[in-house]
């Protein structure tokens, strides 16, 4: 979407990331309360995964404040995990979404 490719404007191999991190499934945990994603994002090393938190607009179509436990961070342009998280998020969630919660199972 447009506000994903403003939000990693000049930073491509982020983007990239964003979008084969969302697609292949690293997104291990979702919830999404009071204008809230919460999510668990699995690093690139598969055993380690990193806390995010994104807070949207009442729209739904902007991001206020972002945060990510790994060394990128929010910084200047976000990692890819805040991309993945975010992906996942306008790809789940409906303007009129109810508090809900998603986990994956564990791989066995």
């Amino acid at each position: 979407g447009t506000l994903f490719t403003t939000t990693f404007q000049g930073n491509v191999k982020y983007l990239k990331k964003s979008y084969q991190a969302s697609e292949s499934g690293h997104v291990l945990q979702f919830t999404f309360k009071e204008m809230t994603v919460e999510g668990l994002v699995q690093a690139s090393m598969k055993d380690k995964a990193y806390r995010v938190k994104i807070k949207l607009d009442q729209t739904m179509e902007s991001i206020l404040e972002r945060t990510c436990e790994c060394p990128v961070g929010p910084g200047t342009h976000p990692c890819h995990h805040i991309g993945a998280l975010f992906l996942y998020a306008m790809d789940n969630l409906s303007k009129t979404s109810e508090p809900q919660t998603w986990m994956a199972r564990p791989k066995s």
